[in-house]
């Protein structure tokens, strides 16, 4: 996977994000909605002009926050109004870069923020299951691409708090970038390199924002290890027995020694390999390195990218000329233990009547139902050798994580779905 501008937002000249004083729906028309969250929701947008609105093409994203006070729905929340900014000032500073979600404009109007942004192709989960070949070295391409934006945004002394897969998309020519988004729980690294404060969803957060008092963008590179560790061993690298937030970062921050990471797939995983070698001494040295407890002995994010995985993976080089195997059982296994989560779009929201309202008033056009997104049927002939060897029932052992963006910490809890727009979990 390379990395190049969006081509489905080619025709839009971005710019250093500012303010613009006028009304969203004066310029823009809503189409399907692509996320949804508690207090967000991101939509396909088309930027209007002369020509008839059924001829437009240039579509981007907006991520829509809902910024009404509850006690009075008429004006809006400084908690929101203030979270939102913030948000902006994160995603502005970030700037433009290849493996970032790229922001074009924002808008304050009607109580509600509109984030207008490029659209992407897909989700990260989505374009997994759609890779022709899931192997360590197709992998070992998209870590890599993920870590150039976590590194990119720790250059510019931007934490992004909220390092998971649903806040990674792919797009870019032909689809082949990955791109880091959600920048709703993100923050400055201010001079004293200090930060304070539970930001994040349980599984990712890093045992020193937990334990507290202080933590830095390290605690991003712990998250980002917790996703390779998920995507590479079909686990969580602490998986308690109880299925919730609470006993999750309790393992976490206490590292009990019987729920150490093992950095080996569960029991039923392995017996699907029957004996193989599933990973690299690379691979399991990168993960180990940056699951180091202590983070000052953790790499930083651009020391990782230095790392001989990340180097090999970018240069197309890892295991050169070996056949390695496929990992699409162990993604299975990731998404079983809530590595991943998918909300439905097609429900209705509080927001939805007042987005409608608001489209009819500048276009007359109603708002379009978000239809149910029914998941594609595999073909046979598509599935891999080590695919049809695994059931749902083959992970059994396992308890079915779900639901872990309830034990989320931070503003504006939004989940992203299928095309899109970052996640803002």
């Amino acid at each position: 996977m390379g990395c190049s501008p969006s081509s489905s937002s080619s025709k839009i000249t971005p710019v250093s994000p500012t303010e613009v004083p006028r009304d969203f729906h004066d310029q823009y028309l809503l189409g399907i909605k692509l996320g949804r969250g508690a207090f967000a929701q991101v939509r396909i947008a088309t930027e209007v002009f002369a020509a008839p609105i059924s001829t437009q093409t240039h579509e981007v994203a907006v991520k829509i926050l809902d910024l009404r006070d509850p006690a009075k729905p008429e004006a809006s929340s400084s908690v929101s109004d203030k979270s939102a900014r913030n948000e902006q000032g994160c995603w502005e500073i970030a700037g433009n870069h290849p493996n970032c979600i790229r922001l074009f404009e924002v808008s304050f109007s009607n109580n509600l923020c509109y984030f207008v942004m490029e659209k992407c192709s897909s989700g990260l989960l989505q374009a997994l299951e759609s890779m022709p070949e899931l192997t360590e070295r197709g992998l070992g391409n998209v870590f890599a691409q993920m870590l150039l934006g976590i590194s990119h945004c720790h250059s510019v002394s931007i934490v992004h708090r909220d390092i998971k897969p649903d806040n990674f998309l792919v797009g870019g020519q032909g689809s082949q970038t990955i791109k880091l988004g959600d920048f709703g729980l993100s923050t400055m690294l201010r001079k004293q390199g200090k930060l304070h404060g539970l930001f994040g969803t349980a599984p990712f957060m890093s045992p020193e924002m937990l334990a507290g008092p202080f933590y830095d963008e390290k605690a991003d590179v712990w998250s980002y290890a917790v996703v390779v560790y998920a995507l590479l061993f079909g686990s969580f690298p602490y998986l308690p027995k109880k299925p919730n937030s609470k006993a999750m970062k309790e393992a976490i921050m206490t590292g009990i020694p019987s729920l150490l990471p093992s950095f080996e797939s569960p029991r039923k995983l392995k017996e699907v390999f029957q004996g193989e070698r599933m990973h690299s001494k690379v691979a399991i040295s990168f993960v180990q390195a940056l699951l180091h407890r202590d983070p000052a002995q953790r790499p930083s994010a651009e020391e990782a990218l230095a790392m001989p995985w990340m180097s090999a993976a970018m240069q197309g080089s890892h295991c050169q000329g070996e056949e390695l195997p496929s990992l699409r059982a162990t993604l299975l296994f990731a998404k079983k233990v809530g590595a991943f989560e998918v909300r439905d779009t097609s429900t209705e929201e509080a927001i939805d009547p007042v987005l409608g309202s608001l489209q009819m008033k500048h276009h007359g056009v109603p708002l379009p139902v978000t239809p149910k997104v029914a998941r594609p049927v595999e073909k046979p002939a598509q599935r891999e050798k080590r695919t049809s060897e695994i059931s749902d029932t083959s992970s059994e052992s396992f308890s079915d994580f779900s639901g872990w963006s309830k034990g989320t910490e931070g503003a504006f809890n939004m989940q992203a779905r299928n095309v899109v727009s970052p996640d803002t979990t």
